[in-house]
């Protein structure tokens, strides 16, 4: 049962900073509202960003997600072997078949592609595609578990597919080689 598609982005330092900025800035206005937003008066700060860095156990949920794996029932984060990542929405109809995606994607030359539905994204936006995205974010919500900014909804992508080299042919030439003849070495 499908229930909808989201798209999840790898960002690199740069880009993971901005977003942290825009998490650090958020958990301030929280703290300075905490009272109109029903969390309490007597909440501390570190209550709504949490007991680390990532924001562990923080009633904001944070925009920007670290990657970690459980040992032991502890979060172990793994800033060195993944970046940080941001997840978002792909407004969709799925009471249709085949289930259409609601967003426009663009190619490298800026050509549009083919509505995007459930059976050709996976083609047309293969894994490790380098990928832009404009996207919306819709609000904050308030619960029992705290406060967050939903995910942001994705309204349009340009797509830059992964090249893969050919192994069946060497694409090196040999220093001694004259540069003028580039032709593929079998």
């Amino acid at each position: 049962k499908v229930n909808g598609y989201s798209l999840s982005i790898s960002l690199d330092s740069k880009y993971s900073k901005k977003v942290a900025e825009l998490d650090s800035h958020l958990i301030s206005v929280i703290y300075e509202n905490r009272a109109s937003l029903g969390l309490g008066n007597k909440i501390p700060f570190d209550a709504i960003s949490g007991y680390d860095e990532f924001g562990t156990d923080g009633k904001y949920k944070r925009v920007l997600m670290y990657p970690y794996r459980k040992e032991n029932g502890v979060k172990v984060y793994e800033l060195d072997r993944y970046l940080p990542r941001l997840d978002m929405k792909i407004l969709s109809t799925v009471n249709t078949s085949p289930h259409k995606l609601n967003v426009d994607a663009f190619n490298e030359s800026r050509e549009k592609l083919p509505d995007l539905n459930e059976c050709n994204y996976n083609e047309t936006i293969p894994s490790r595609s380098v990928v832009n995205a404009v996207f919306s974010l819709s609000r904050i919500s308030i619960g029992s578990y705290g406060v967050v900014l939903k995910p942001g909804v994705v309204r349009q992508l340009l797509v830059k597919k992964e090249s893969i080299l050919p192994t069946d042919a060497t694409l090196l030439v040999d220093n001694n080689d004259d540069d003028s003849d580039l032709d593929m070495q079998e």
